[in-house]
């Protein structure tokens, strides 16, 4: 069950972090991103061009590459549905799609270019809290799912600390992620729960058993990052992310089951958010996500924050 939770957020989150709250963090100033933001395309408007790969680009593997602009460029309309089209071919890269998306890719590419070793080092924190806690950041900008902005990264560092010590906020650490430029990296944070699904019949010496098949569902959230030079040689990196949250609806002990005789069949419920957002970062800078998190029966409104640290290493 996919949920989306934009309107949902914006309306819990406006009290507490709007204008005129007197939040103690305000967003950084926003740096233009060198790559625009590419809409899906019109049918009159789409046609084919063959863009040329750098070399040492074209070594690190064409396919990755086109994994890497999928993800950058227009992402979600790319494929036959929408009549569009990215494959490598040869030492180029074939793009079907709107000039804008095309104009992208080649953005992308030169952005690339003399970076493909640059190293990206990612750490990520995740935070559950109320819509109160936000009282202390300032009005962040809309993302696809959520809200997402840029902080200075010692600021934001001092009220993620200040949340800790509230003693209301757990917060969850993954190891760093190193990536290099322009390729995709994730990073995961997950809890898995087991439940019977099913059973399976075996018959021998006369008799037939029925033995539990069971399954597994994931808790938690996964964080897919890609991070590129915004624009040739610039130290300001545009990071493009998303995150998933899955969430066990029912509780644990409470799981729907279904029951067939003396057999037992559990059905769980999992609720997902989803949060994406490309945003030009700085060297100093972090990155704030903000999504509502899945319900379970009979919680109050949580909120999701994601606490996002890319730095190119030296």
């Amino acid at each position: 069950m996919r949920v989306h939770f934009n309107a949902v957020l914006l309306a819990i989150c406006g009290c507490a972090a709007g204008p005129g709250a007197g939040p103690g963090l305000m967003p950084a100033e926003r740096t233009t991103v060198a790559i625009e933001e590419v809409p899906g395309p019109e049918g009159g408007e789409i046609s084919t061009e063959r863009v040329a790969v750098d070399m040492d680009l074209a070594e690190q593997g064409l396919e990755g590459l086109v994994g890497t602009l999928g993800r950058l460029v227009a992402p979600g309309t790319w494929g036959p549905p929408h009549g569009t089209a990215l494959y490598a071919d040869g030492d180029a890269i074939v793009v079907r799609h709107s000039p804008a998306a095309r104009k992208a890719v080649r953005s992308v590419l030169t952005a690339l270019a003399g970076a493909e070793n640059r190293v990206l080092t990612v750490r990520a924190r995740a935070l559950e809290l109320s819509p109160g806690q936000l009282a202390a950041i300032g009005w962040t900008q809309s993302a696809e799912g959520g809200l997402a902005d840029v902080y200075d990264r010692a600021e934001l560092e001092h009220v993620v600390e200040r949340w800790k010590k509230d003693g209301e906020t757990q917060i969850l650490s993954a190891p760093r992620l190193t990536i290099l430029a322009g390729r995709p990296g994730t990073i995961t944070i997950s809890n898995q729960v087991a439940y019977v699904r099913g059973y399976e019949r075996t018959t021998g010496d006369g008799a037939t058993v029925w033995d539990p098949v069971v399954g597994t569902v994931s808790e938690g959230l996964a964080l897919d990052v890609c991070a590129l030079p915004n624009g040739f040689g610039s130290d300001t990196m545009l990071l493009r992310f998303s995150v998933d949250f899955d969430r066990l609806f029912d509780r644990r002990d409470e799981i729907p089951t279904v029951r067939q005789g003396t057999l037992v069949t559990e059905l769980p419920r999992v609720s997902r958010s989803r949060l994406a957002a490309t945003l030009a970062v700085r060297p100093g800078q972090a990155v704030l996500a903000v999504v509502a998190a899945p319900p379970t029966a009979g919680d109050e409104p949580r909120l999701l924050a994601l606490f996002i640290e890319p730095e190119w290493d030296k």
